[in-house]
C-alpha cells in the first residue's frame, strides 16, 4: 500500500489514477481481511468481537474526522503541509 502511495506522487495521467486505485484497493482489502485473525491471536477468542470492535472504531473515527480536519486546516492556511 505504501508503495502505491508513493507511486501516486508521480501520476499525471488519469489511467496512472485507475491502476493506482485497483492496487491500493487490492492490497487494502487484503490488510481488512487480516486484521480479525491478528486480534484473535493477539488477544484470544473470549471478548474478540469487543475487541475487534473497538479497534475498527478507532480506524473509523480517524477516517471519518482526518478529511473535516484537513479541511479546515487548508482553509485557515491554505495549504496541505501542517495537515501531512
Amino acid at each position: 500500500m505504501a508503495v502505491s502511495l508513493f507511486w501516486l506522487v508521480f501520476a499525471k495521467e488519469i489511467w496512472i489514477l485507475f491502476v493506482f486505485a485497483a492496487v491500493f484497493g487490492f492490497f487494502l482489502g487484503g490488510c481488512g481481511a487480516c486484521e480479525s485473525p491478528i486480534v484473535a491471536r493477539l488477544f484470544g477468542l473470549d471478548c474478540h468481537g469487543l475487541i475487534y470492535g473497538v479497534a475498527n472504531f478507532g480506524f473509523a473515527v480517524g477516517a471519518a474526522v482526518g478529511p473535516f480536519l484537513t479541511g479546515y486546516m487548508f482553509d485557515k492556511t491554505g495549504s496541505y503541509q501542517i495537515a501531512f
